[in-house]
């Protein structure tokens, strides 16, 4: 089928675009972009160059190119990478580039980059400290919910001064308060064994129950939460109790007091404090908690 140059033709949606080269300024780096290409992602820089121009008719020349504050050349080339790459020659799934990419997408309002950056970033095993860092300067909450459980399960004697520079006094502070009132809420739990009701039904040796109760959770129980190196969570002090042998101990007595302790919220304190620990953390930085009602 032969059709005329020039004939009833139709631009194309995606690859009819508008071409317009301009001149970035990088440190001492000079780049050659296409910012037609960079307007269509990055809502910043479609916004600033919708504004009419006010300085020199030549700005964003190779002789007057525009110089960008607050990023490096590495960083700009990591986020060019990103935005030039194909499917065969993928972006290298490195810190380095990845958090460049962050950074200016972050910068420049380019969502499709930090939704980009965010996955890979967290497929990278860092450190929760440096989880806990980028979280707050790029504004990924679920980072630092995910994060922090973490970190309240680590003795501060663990971190490095590297760990400690990138949470920064006032979560060192948040995570410091949580662990002590963790600490605290243990020795009371091992100390003081939760009550066994004084009657269960059918239950004809009561009181041997109540001893061997004490007897067990002395010797088993709050030795493996008060244990040194490794201690019990207190997530995890139920299970331990349904797998531990309580001698003669009848079934039903042990079961009420799993009830019982079920119903006091006494190994729930846990939770309760790693969630204030985040919330007080999201709270001080503007974040907002994730919800996951919505995934």
């Amino acid at each position: 089928m032969s059709v005329a140059h020039g004939q009833n033709l139709i631009k194309h949606p995606s690859f009819y675009r508008t071409v317009a080269v301009m001149f970035f300024q990088v440190e001492s780096t000079l780049f050659k972009v296409d910012i037609g290409s960079l307007q269509e992602y990055a809502d910043a820089i479609k916004e600033i160059f919708s504004i009419p121009p006010t300085g020199p008719i030549d700005e964003g020349t190779e002789s007057r190119p525009i110089i960008i504050q607050g990023i490096t050349a590495t960083q700009m080339d990591a986020f060019l990478t990103w935005l030039w790459h194909i499917e065969w020659r993928p972006v290298p799934p490195e810190e380095d580039i990845l958090v460049a990419i962050l950074h200016i997408s972050h910068m420049w309002l380019v969502k499709s980059g930090e939704n980009y950056a965010v996955h890979h970033i967290k497929n990278l095993g860092l450190h929760p400290a440096r989880m806990v860092e980028l979280g707050v300067r790029y504004d990924v909450a679920h980072w630092i919910e995910a994060a922090i459980p973490m970190l309240l399960n680590t003795p501060m004697r663990q971190l490095s001064d590297c760990h400690m520079a990138q949470l920064g006094i006032k979560i060192i502070g948040v995570i410091t308060k949580a662990q002590e009132t963790l600490e605290e809420h243990r020795k009371r739990l091992a100390h003081y064994p939760p009550p066994l009701n004084n009657y269960v039904p059918d239950c004809s040796t009561h009181t041997t129950c109540k001893h061997v109760w004490h007897d067990v959770w002395w010797k088993t129980i709050a030795r493996a939460i008060l244990h040194p190196k490794e201690p019990c969570r207190l997530n995890d002090c139920l299970d331990l109790i349904r797998n531990t042998s309580f001698s003669t101990m009848k079934d039903m007595c042990k079961a009420a007091a799993i009830v019982s302790i079920q119903e006091s919220g006494s190994f729930a304190v846990e939770g309760q404090v790693t969630q204030r620990a985040i919330d007080s953390i999201l709270e001080h930085y503007g974040l907002k908690k994730v919800d996951t009602t919505l995934a």
